[in-house]
């Protein structure tokens, strides 16, 4: 006699086959991540033995790079069954959560597309992008050079601005996004790199820039380095500080107390004397002197180290050169 249990056994088998529905490890995914511009069968279903032509199936339109909808199943159903597809259909979600991957633009590409877009005067700026300003995306990296700026709003006093940029949809097309942010126009302006005492001469080698915003900068404040080239330093001077008119002044070649050569010149005869300054003086200004050998007062122009051509009669002792 067959046992009875191995008979038991086979028929709850055999009921249970009866009841499973075809393809039943094959269902719908809850959620989708797709790089094409589509959505196919190959794409929202997991489980045994896909159908390879279901890649050519499309069930849908994949949202943009970087971007998520939530689709009906519904729909993808229909697709299915036209397709003649099968699945555990106990399985199926009510919805897809379908995310298109993509490359999220950096905020530097952004930011140099918007400075292209202003005017030259204001190219050497900062822009600072508002947070959240930075979710744009594309497809590839190879898109960046894509992204276009077709409208510019800025506003000086608040330095706040407001742009429209148009970049590849990942679809074929275009699409366009606003982005906010700062536009804070900058000057470079010179400093010393050196400690300077005062009296000392400032050389190109002595000059570095300090960009700062333009809102900072002093009608006081020397914007080109040629006007400290040369110059000598009024009082100490700091490096890394924003040189001031008022930290400069003309060498002096001449200092109060100085012994200094006295000429005067005239057709065919220079005379030569020595002098004491009494006055401070830089190249081309007029000092006040004091000829050392007849003890009287005499005005010349500074021309060079120690050097005053005198304009005063210099009826004194003096020698012929």
């Amino acid at each position: 006699m067959k046992n009875p249990w191995k008979i038991i056994l086979a028929a709850s088998a055999l009921c249970l086959l009866s009841l499973a529905p075809a393809h039943a490890g094959r269902h719908l995914k809850g959620a989708i991540t797709v790089s094409a511009p589509v959505v196919t069968l190959a794409d929202v279903f997991e489980g045994d033995a896909a159908d390879p032509a279901w890649a050519g199936v499309i069930v849908a339109q994949a949202p943009s790079p970087g971007g998520q909808v939530v689709m009906r199943s519904a729909q993808i159903v229909e697709a299915a069954r036209s397709a003649g597809a099968m699945w555990d259909s106990a399985t199926t979600s009510p919805t897809i959560v379908i995310t298109r991957r993509g490359i999220t633009v950096p905020a530097d590409v952004i930011a140099k597309e918007i400075a292209a877009a202003l005017p030259a005067d204001k190219r050497n700026s900062t822009i600072t992008l508002n947070p959240g300003a930075t979710g744009i995306a594309v497809a590839a990296a190879g898109d960046f050079a894509a992204v276009k700026v077709t409208r510019l709003q800025y506003d000086v006093r608040s330095e706040s601005f407001n742009a429209t940029l148009s970049f590849p949809d990942g679809k074929g097309g275009r699409r366009s996004d606003v982005i906010t942010g700062r536009i804070v126009a900058m000057i470079d302006v010179p400093v010393l790199n050196t400690t300077l005492a005062p009296g000392t001469a400032i050389s190109a080698q002595d000059i570095d820039w300090l960009r700062l915003p333009a809102r900072q900068v002093s009608g006081n404040m020397i914007a080109n380095a040629d006007d400290a080239i040369g110059m000598a330093a009024r009082r100490a001077l700091r490096p890394g500080v924003p040189l001031r008119l008022s930290d400069i002044e003309r060498p002096r070649l001449v200092k109060r107390g100085d012994i200094v050569t006295m000429t005067l010149t005239k057709p065919g005869v220079a005379l030569t004397a020595t002098g004491r300054a009494m006055e401070n003086g830089a190249k081309g200004d007029r000092i006040r002197l004091v000829n050392t050998a007849s003890n009287r007062s005499v005005e010349g122009i500074v021309v060079s180290d120690r050097q005053v051509m005198v304009t005063t009669g210099m009826q004194v002792v003096a020698q012929y050169d």
